[in-house]
């Protein structure tokens, strides 16, 4: 995680000295607010603001930035503080707890831009070793700039999670033969077993004479499933990606161009048991016939 803040802080566009001032006001307007989410705009600027910022900052329309973030009333202050609350939370107990899946809590409800910001703000305040590179993302990006990295940050957090507990379950005595034969189950020597018995599960369901094989097929699946063991991806129709869209996996055909799009299907679904990920993605690209 500090090594990915430290990448994106050194990677990052450097404003001029003029937007970083003013990014700087924002990010203080964002913290008082919600530290005095009772007060309004106009009160925290000439109160808290004015203390950091001297009379420059009385120049300045904070009650404009309020309302563009739905933060110009005491309700939508006290939505947003309870929200950054709740993800700052969830955050510092997800590095303790394995079981808690950050991505997730992206998707209960839509969250506030200003929210992304002010979790940023306060991770900052917290976590001494990731203050300096948070502060030069805070002071060079804007308030919506900010969804983007805590999103990454999110899912980065999670597949340290996954690999971390993946090794504890694969160093463990008891489940280490479960796991080799859940590999073998899908591996060459087994001709890809699970694989080929999911995308003939596919080409069955349109055959109303194997409803018995059928039967049978989703029985084993329903099994598979209560063991732990599941398909990361679905078996489906061929469809378009780009580079970006398959980096969850690995990939076999002809080199990518820049934002190039390709047609691809499944090779591979990717197998796994638990949280242990068993056998990889494989997308494979169709080939356009020549005309």
């Amino acid at each position: 995680m500090k090594k990915y803040l430290e990448n994106v802080a050194q990677n990052i566009k450097v404003l001029e000295p003029k937007l970083i001032y003013g990014n700087q006001i924002d990010n203080a307007f964002i913290e008082k607010s919600l530290e005095n989410f009772e007060k309004s705009p106009n009160r925290i600027k000439e109160r808290e603001l004015f203390n950091i910022f001297g009379e420059d900052i009385l120049k300045i329309d904070v009650l404009k930035f309020a309302r563009i973030f739905k933060m110009d009333t005491p309700r939508c202050r006290e939505e947003i503080k309870n929200e950054t609350a709740n993800l700052v939370q969830k955050f510092i107990e997800s590095l303790n707890d394995k079981e808690i899946i950050l991505a997730d809590l992206l998707k209960e409800k839509r969250i506030y831009y200003v929210s992304y910001k002010a979790f940023l703000i306060q991770i900052a305040k917290i976590k001494p070793e990731l203050k300096d590179s948070l502060n030069k993302i805070l002071e060079n990006l804007n308030v919506k700039s900010c969804k983007k990295i805590v999103e990454d940050l999110f899912k980065f957090q999670d597949m340290q999670t996954l690999k971390e507990t993946a090794q504890e379950l694969e160093e463990s005595s008891e489940a280490k033969e479960l796991i080799n034969l859940f590999k073998d189950l899908n591996s060459r020597k087994t001709d890809y077993l699970l694989d080929r018995l999911a995308f003939l599960v596919k080409e069955l369901e349109s055959d109303e004479t194997k409803e018995k094989e059928m039967f049978l097929l989703k029985n084993l699946f329903k099994f598979f499933r209560s063991v732990g063991l599941n398909p990361i991806k679905k078996y489906g129709d061929n469809f378009e990606v780009t580079l970006k869209d398959i980096q969850d996996g690995e990939y076999i055909g002809e080199p990518f161009e820049e934002l190039e799009k390709k047609e691809v299907n499944f090779e591979r679904l990717g197998w796994r048991y638990g949280r242990v990920q068993i056998s990889p993605i494989v997308y494979k690209e169709i080939k356009k016939e020549a005309l």
